[in-house]
């Protein structure tokens, strides 16, 4: 039997091995056979059917190993007459690290108007590849059916969730995550879109005037415009009058939709007042 199994060298999918020669029996060595142990999934005994290296050489490579994985291997030579005893164990050797595959899944709660928490599973065991450094959550703002905003990236403080901060109310986000291993970052898993909550708008209503031809000596037809930052759905709006010579006499009407104008009564004649909006 080969002796003196030895590892020369070794990469993320393989492992290159030497022997050597044994007593050849009187006849030519024609070839070796080699089988390996462990991997993942883990090869339980010894990998069949055995690799034939089609050759006499006293070394060969074996591919088409798993990333960071334990393996020991043996061998055994061949002549006319048959096949040999295999070998002791190779010392135990571990492949090198690649980049992790993908996140399986991924998952989003809307916290506030303007943070949403992000969770996903670990990358699976065996699409690891290495030892996961990070994962690193992509969030990319929507502003329409596949217009994407440039993204920004966050690591994660912790595996398999995170909490989005700093984002707009009532507004889309795409949410993906990745993994990294000392190799590098690995591919994004799914995609996940959520929307943070409604908030009070971001500005009040502007260009508060009064519509003359509408109004009359008791009442005041007024019109303005949105907010440019509504932060959800406008669904009404209050206007607030005070006269101007006495603070004690005040009100407000209401709108009962979204309108931007409305017509204030019972007010007195020649009077003048102050008029302020607000959005709710």
């Amino acid at each position: 039997m080969p002796t003196d199994v030895a590892i020369t060298s070794r990469t993320k999918d393989s492992v290159s091995l030497s022997w050597k020669e044994p007593f050849d029996g009187n006849d030519h060595i024609s070839g070796y056979f080699i089988q390996y142990s462990g991997g993942i999934p883990k090869v339980v005994g010894w990998s069949s059917p055995p690799i034939d290296t089609r050759g006499s050489g006293l070394s060969y490579t074996v591919g088409g190993l798993h990333p960071y994985a334990n393996y020991t291997f043996r061998v055994s030579a061949r002549n006319a007459i048959g096949t040999g005893g295999y070998s002791d164990s190779s010392p135990l050797v571990e492949t090198e690290e690649d980049v992790p595959g993908e996140p399986p899944d991924i998952s989003t709660v809307v916290d506030s108007s303007r943070s949403i928490r992000v969770q996903w599973s670990e990358v699976p065991f065996e699409q690891q590849n290495g030892i996961i450094m990070k994962y690193e959550v992509e969030i990319r703002e929507r502003i329409g059916p596949g217009n994407l905003q440039p993204p920004s990236y966050k690591t994660a403080a912790e595996s398999g969730t995170y909490l989005a901060t700093a984002l707009k109310p009532f507004t889309d986000y795409q949410f993906q995550v990745r993994a990294y291993t000392s190799i590098g970052r690995g591919m994004f898993g799914p995609s996940e879109v959520n929307r943070t909550d409604e908030d009070k708008p971001g500005d009040p209503p502007s260009n508060l005037n009064a519509i003359d031809e509408d109004s009359t000596s008791t009442t005041l037809a007024l019109t303005w415009t949105a907010p440019m930052m509504p932060n959800g759905i406008i669904r009404n709006y209050t206007v607030y009058w005070v006269k101007r010579t006495d603070a004690s006499v005040s009100g407000s009407v209401q709108t009962s939709t979204d309108t931007t104008k409305a017509t204030v009564g019972g007010l007195e004649f020649y009077t003048e007042y102050n008029f302020t909006v607000r959005a709710l």
